[in-house]
C-alpha cells in the first residue's frame, strides 16, 4: 500500500507473514501464548521535497493467521486510532487537563471539537485560506485549523450552515 501524508511524504509499506502451514502453533512461549504469525512491516518514507529516502522494519506478532492484506488494513486502522490519540493530545490537550466532574462529557466535547476540525480539515487541508479577511501563507494542517479556529464564531457558524 502506498499513501500521500499530511507532511508531502510518500509512505510504502510491505508486508510479510510467516506463519507454518502445517499445523496451528508456530511457536508456544510461556510469555507469548500460540503465536500464529510473524509480520514483517517495510516502512518505505520519501520526502517528496528533499527527495530522501528512509526505510524501517517492524516485526509484529498475532495469535491468529490472515494474509498480508488482512494484516495491512488491521495494521491502518490501529494507526488510524493512534492518529485520532494523537490528535486529542497534541491539539486538544487531553493529557494535560485531568478532569473531575464529568470527564465523560469533556471527552465528548473534546471529541466532537476534533471532529469539526478534521471535517474542515478534509475540504481545505493543504490549501492556503482566508482567515479574518487574510489569505493564509502556509496551507492548512489539523494544527493551523485548531490554531486559525479555536475561538472563531465564523468558523462554528460555517460548519453549522445548512449549504
Amino acid at each position: 500500500a502506498s499513501y500521500k501524508t499530511e507532511g508531502n511524504k510518500q509512505v510504502q509499506r510491505t508486508i510479510e507473514v510467516f506463519q507454518s502451514k502445517d499445523c496451528d502453533i508456530v511457536m508456544f512461549d510461556s510469555v507469548f501464548h500460540n503465536i500464529q504469525s510473524i509480520i514483517k512491516v517495510t516502512k518505505t518514507t520519501t520526502d517528496l521535497k528533499s527527495g530522501e529516502i528512509r526505510q524501517t522494519e517492524q516485526s509484529l506478532i498475532a495469535n491468529f493467521k490472515a494474509d498480508a492484506q488482512e494484516f495491512g488494513k488491521m495494521i491502518l486502522q490501529h494507526w488510524r486510532v493512534e492518529t485520532y490519540h494523537y490528535h486529542l493530545d497534541t491539539l486538544m490537550k487531553e493529557d494535560s487537563h485531568i478532569v473531575y466532574v464529568d470527564p465523560f462529557s469533556i471527552a465528548i466535547l473534546r471529541s466532537f471539537a476534533l471532529n469539526l476540525y478534521q471535517l474542515f480539515f478534509n475540504d481545505h487541508g493543504g490549501e492556503k485560506i482566508i482567515v479574518d479577511g487574510r489569505q493564509t501563507k502556509k496551507p492548512l494542517t489539523m494544527a493551523r485549523t485548531k490554531r486559525y479556529f479555536q475561538n472563531s464564531d465564523q468558523f462554528t457558524s460555517e460548519l453549522f450552515e445548512p449549504s
